[in-house]
């Protein structure tokens, strides 16, 4: 039987090549791969040619996540053996200079995003609205909910027009899978449409099968990445509620009609959302022009670049009633979900 470490490793050089092919152009010298048991996530050893990553990582985390750190630790052997820059600290002129060039997060704690570092000002004032629109009146949470899309709008305007360069980075959002559902690309098409993120179909690995997958990338400012992940969490954990509520209701047996119910009603919330934010525009003159230094960034990142989908099922009575349930949804404070829980085995499909 082949141990759970020999897998991994394997995939683990599988991507190192894809990687030093996409962002390299095979320039780099294959090194030594290990997984270690420890608390750094990433690290490279120019002395013994070691780039090593940490099993927590490997085995808790989304591989979209490892992929970061991968390539990052991939950026500081580039610096080391092809441009030999030896006089510089790891995360310095060279180093942030090629990571832009490949767009890849160049950050010092090599590693991606993560919520648990300090909020921006603009987060923790869009976090506030969002709690408000917790208001049993329903008029105070639509309103709640605008004023948050206001302020984001607003903010990205001013963004994508100041001078100084931006930072940008990645995160994957939901299951790594070999197939995802219809919803879940309407899903992935709200965050693109409202909130000023881009969405990328990438190539993953999924640990619990040890099978090839993929995963949804997005990309943006680090606020407005925070938020979109808050958005996919709140879209999908109250898709779940709404779903289990419709079935007791109805007393349906299995879960037949889950997808298209889901479906309709990401489809139908995409519907409320697109009026109300087309007219908080509108209201406040404000015209979102997209941001071309993302378009950049994604550029250099993905070359042949493949957009979220749209997917549409069969119409049916499942989709018409998700569908005029997800009208009703307003937007409230976010629901983590870090998707970060230990692996127990490898072994059996995700769900859908």
């Amino acid at each position: 039987m082949v141990a759970v470490e020999d897998i991994l490793l394997q995939e683990i050089r599988a991507w190192w090549r894809k990687l030093n092919t996409a962002r390299f152009g095979g320039k780099l010298r294959a090194p030594v791969l290990v997984i270690e048991r420890r608390a750094e996530l990433g690290r490279w050893s120019a002395s013994t040619r070691t780039l090593s990553l940490s099993w927590s990582l490997v085995i808790d985390r989304r591989w979209g996540e490892v992929v970061s750190v991968l390539e990052h630790e991939m950026a500081h052997q580039y610096v080391s053996e092809v441009l030999g820059v030896h006089d510089e600290t790891a995360h310095g002129a060279s180093f942030r200079t090629v990571c832009a060039e490949r767009g890849i997060d160049a950050r010092a704690a090599g590693a991606p995003e993560d919520g648990g570092q300090a909020e921006s000002a603009i987060v923790r004032r869009i976090r506030k609205l969002l709690a408000l629109a917790d208001s049993p009146v329903e008029s105070e949470a639509r309103a709640a909910m605008n004023a948050a899309y206001r302020l984001m709008l607003k903010h990205n305007i001013d963004l994508a027009s100041a001078a100084a360069p931006q930072r940008y980075v990645v995160r994957q959002v939901g299951e790594t899978k070999t197939r995802h559902s219809s919803w879940e690309h309407v899903l992935t098409g709200i965050l693109a449409g409202h909130f000023f993120v881009e969405v990328t179909i990438v190539p993953a690995f999924d640990v619990t099968t040890a099978k090839p997958a993929t995963a949804f990338e997005i990309a943006g400012s680090p606020e407005n990445v925070e938020i979109a992940t808050w958005v996919w969490d709140f879209l999908a954990h109250t898709g779940e509620r709404l779903w289990r509520a419709h079935r007791l209701k109805h007393g349906l047996n299995g879960d037949a009609a889950r997808r298209p119910f889901l479906e309709g009603l990401m489809t139908g919330f995409r519907e409320k959302l697109e009026g109300e934010t087309t007219r908080t525009a509108q209201e406040e003159g404000l015209v979102w022009a997209g941001d071309p230094g993302l378009d950049g960034f994604l550029h250099r990142r993905w070359p042949s670049r493949s957009g979220g989908r749209r997917y549409f099922m069969g119409r049916g009575d499942a989709h018409d009633a998700g569908r005029a349930a997800g009208r009703e949804i307003v937007l409230r404070k976010p629901i983590r979900d870090q998707g970060t829980g230990p692996v127990r085995a490898i072994t059996g499909p995700s769900r859908g």
